[in-house]
């Protein structure tokens, strides 16, 4: 009956999650439709009169659409989940502590920064895909520096909390070895935590144009890279071998080879349509970002944070419960992958403009 009435806070947080993911799409469905846009994104089905086709064929052509929008999307997010696991599975064979210090810090990233981070970052669903098909497209490079402004205030009270984590995890009553540890991989992990933030604005930048593959040959170029990083900083020869701290180290800079290879990627080989030069109005309108960006932060926290205090209050009870829960944090890590692919529907329903055919709308929807 126990394990039972822990999990019950958890349902109770992801129904508001789920409810306030709808309020959320729909918001974003009606501010698409009813600004006057110009599709930028080309697709054949575009050109045919809905009238003349029939409803089935119309929902294939969306599927299509859509389909092809989601592999490259589902590919940048399962590869980013290999970053994460990867130092998991290298700080595992270390020790049991370790593991359990790995997972605890992992955890203790997600509730009190990743989440915080991707929660601000989804007000560019809402923002980006309207700036990019309207008469002003370079408003997507604008957004998206301003954004920038913001992510950067919303680091300083990260990075303090995870400076100070320690006494924290131990005023949570954690084993004190392993909420030491905890925090050294917490401190270390800031090296990457910019680098996250801007990682996830620049994915939506570039996805918001349709260039769904960008992020996704960016990150496919990184992740071999992540994996022989941790195993040389963690497992290597003792001249470069650093341990236990050398896969937050890896990780950390693996985030910062996908934000540089990001900017390479965006200065030379994508047209700079929406790109906004570096300006003062960049300091502007940002509490429209800060309003939405809360709402972002209730929507995602609701989710994250739901499943992984209580999964660790739940775990706590078993015996090993630092392996059972190093388990469920990364099935976690993995199911919450299928949590971003709405974002192609929103910049396929973006993209249909001013035209603003409702039944297409309707079958995107």
């Amino acid at each position: 009956m126990l394990p039972l009435l822990t999990l019950q806070p958890a349902l109770c947080l992801t129904s508001l999650g789920f409810v306030l993911d709808l309020i959320l799409l729909l918001r974003t469905r009606i501010h698409l439709y009813w600004h006057p846009l110009v599709p930028r994104i080309e697709e054949e089905v575009d050109d045919v009169d809905p009238n003349s086709e029939t409803s089935a064929n119309l929902l294939w052509e969306e599927f299509r659409i859509l389909t092809k929008y989601t592999i490259p999307v589902f590919g940048t997010h399962l590869l980013e989940y290999s970053l994460v696991i990867a130092s998991v599975i290298s700080l595992g064979h270390l020790s049991t502590t370790a593991l359990a210090a790995s997972t605890l810090g992992s955890m203790t990233a997600s509730v009190t920064g990743y989440s915080i981070i991707q929660g601000f970052a989804s007000t560019l669903d809402t923002m980006l895909p309207s700036a990019w098909t309207s008469s002003r497209p370079q408003l997507v490079g604008l957004w998206s520096q301003r954004m920038a402004v913001v992510m950067a205030a919303s680091l300083l009270p990260i990075i303090l909390i995870w400076f100070s984590s320690e006494s924290i995890l131990l005023f949570l009553k954690q084993e004190p070895e392993v909420a030491h540890l905890a925090a050294v991989y917490l401190k270390y992990s800031v090296i990457g935590l910019p680098a996250y933030a801007f990682n996830s604005i620049s994915r939506r930048y570039f996805q918001s144009q349709g260039l769904f593959a960008v992020p996704t040959r960016v990150i496919l170029c990184v992740a071999p890279i992540n994996a022989l990083l941790n195993y040389t900083l963690v497992w290597g020869p003792d001249a470069i071998r650093l341990g236990f701290i050398g896969a937050p180290i890896a990780t950390a800079i693996s985030f910062n080879l996908i934000s540089i290879a990001s900017i390479v990627y965006g200065v030379f080989y994508v047209p700079r349509t929406a790109w906004h030069p570096l300006s003062r109005r960049c300091f502007t309108s940002l509490g429209v970002l800060v309003q939405l960006g809360l709402a972002g932060v209730g929507q995602t926290a609701s989710e994250w944070w739901s499943w992984e205090l209580v999964g660790r209050k739940f775990f706590s009870l078993l015996a090993n419960h630092y392996v059972a829960q190093s388990v469920f944090f990364s099935c976690c890590q993995s199911v919450r992958i299928t949590t971003f692919l709405y974002f192609e529907a929103l910049v396929k329903f973006g993209n249909l403009g001013w035209v603003r055919p409702f039944l297409q709308a309707s079958l995107s929807f």
